[in-house]
């Protein structure tokens, strides 16, 4: 197989005889690793198989995105992140469609009413005080009964789920809002800004206004 050097656009040409392939590559970067849930919940690979209506969508917006990287246009840079957006979150959501039963992963959480119900309440209310015993009286199950569902089906217990998903909400307040400590601190559920500080600064590795 013969290489060639990049072209201009920063395309790299492999010679071969097999049919022509085009790989469109980019990525997508989490704020911190510590708060990448989404990236948990997924497998390590969505494979789409080109046969039906969505792939031929999911085609259409890799096109759109190919064009806008050969031509040099004001706005580009902006379109072309929407567009990539569209693409991740299209492709997620066709592979949920299209996936057969799981026990853990995105796809469980999904069509498991009752932890995708206790994983709704915990984002829509960081700031309560949840326990395992108030969550499962939220869902309807005991409490062993739904500490058990919740690891299997989200890989974590719902302490650790609440903490991480708190943090997560703290460190978006903290990079784009000017709010107190003790306000952010107050907002994710903590009682008072040396709680929340010595919590943040455990997982995170640094205090919050340091962070900020």
């Amino acid at each position: 197989m013969t290489k060639y050097p990049p072209t201009p656009d920063r395309r790299f040409c492999y010679g071969g005889r097999g049919s022509l392939t085009a790989l469109l590559c980019g990525a997508f970067q989490f704020d911190h690793p510590k708060l990448n849930i989404l990236g948990a919940l997924l497998p390590p690979l969505l494979h789409i198989k080109g046969r039906d209506n969505s792939s031929a969508q999911l085609r259409a917006l890799t096109q759109c995105i190919d064009e806008e990287l050969n031509v040099s246009r004001p706005g580009e840079q902006a379109i072309i992140t929407r567009m990539a957006e569209a693409l991740l979150f299209r492709g997620i959501r066709d592979y949920v469609l299209s996936s057969s039963n799981g026990e853990c992963g995105l796809l469980a959480i999904l069509r498991d009413r009752s932890i995708a119900r206790a994983i709704g309440l915990i984002h829509r209310s960081p700031e309560q005080a949840w326990t395992v015993d108030s969550l499962a009286d939220e869902v309807n199950m005991s409490r062993s009964a739904f500490a058990v569902r919740f690891k299997m089906r989200v890989g974590t217990t719902p302490h650790h789920y609440l903490q991480r998903h708190r943090f997560t909400k703290a460190v978006h307040l903290l990079q784009t809002t000017d709010a107190k400590i003790y306000e952010i601190a107050r907002r994710v559920g903590y009682d008072s800004e040396f709680s929340f500080g010595k919590a943040f600064k455990r997982s995170m590795g640094k205090a919050p206004g340091a962070y900020r």
